[in-house]
């Protein structure tokens, strides 16, 4: 789904960097970060993501990040918060110092080499929160949508009986998943197994979830933030489905 709310920026490293490079790269997207704007930055290595982590310049100015999912809990998740009575420039130093070390520590990259060294690169993404959700990886083009846990987790929070009435999920839905009705996209997220029923109370996403890629409800992919993917069976062709 295109981003109707702000035009994303994308910005890749090169195949061959150092760990200052990214560090420069990513201040100065920080000194341009305007407020109410968002960077994602993904981490790869030989284009499998070993870390996502979000940078969001509040209205006030505070800056906010959290990582290595993003802002979904795991293992070795941290948050951090820097306050909006520093200058720009010197709290984008502090911020792109911080995330680089924590990119550095993490289990999955090589101790004491540069990310040319082990075909590490980073891509930096700036656009807004409401955004869709970022499609890093080729496999998931076969898919007409693209959302993260906490979309997913938003849009199933209008699917109790008092918005549904009063028509708010129907509004949110045609803003943000246009062509959809709630009955397709929550027969979805049931499909994935990706639906937490809570009785009386609004349903709400599975929080292991990263992301969930679909089309329709026979034709979806979960990832997970253990990094398992699953995927929904394919289709028996005319041959298989006539046999007994």
């Amino acid at each position: 789904m295109p981003n109707i709310n702000y035009p994303s920026h994308t910005f890749r490293s090169g195949a061959v960097s150092h760990w200052e490079t990214l560090a420069s790269d990513l201040r100065e997207r920080l000194e341009n970060l305007k407020r109410g704007r968002l960077i994602e930055l993904g981490f790869t290595i030989e284009f499998k993501e070993v870390a996502w982590v979000t940078i969001y310049r509040a209205d006030d100015g505070t800056v906010t990040a959290s990582g290595p999912h993003g802002p979904y809990p795991s293992t070795y998740h941290q948050q951090w918060s820097w306050k909006s009575d520093v200058d720009q420039p010197d709290q984008a130093a502090d911020i792109a110092h911080t995330i680089i070390e924590f990119l550095k520590a993490l289990d999955d990259i090589p101790s004491g080499k540069e990310p040319g060294d082990f075909g590490g690169q980073m891509n930096l993404r700036v656009t807004t929160p409401q955004s869709a959700f970022l499609n890093r990886d080729p496999q998931w083009d076969e898919y007409a949508e693209h959302r993260t846990g906490m979309q997913v987790g938003q849009l199933l929070h209008y699917g109790h009986l008092i918005p549904i009435s009063r028509g708010f999920t129907k509004e949110y839905i045609d803003k943000h998943y246009p062509g959809w009705d709630w009955n397709s996209l929550s027969r979805v997220m049931q499909a994935a197994g990706v639906f937490v029923n809570r009785g009386g109370a609004p349903a709400t996403c599975e929080p292991t979830v990263k992301a969930v890629h679909f089309t329709d409800a026979e034709h979806w992919a979960v990832e997970w933030l253990s990094g398992e993917v699953t995927r929904s069976a394919p289709r028996l062709g005319p041959e298989r489905s006539s046999e007994r």
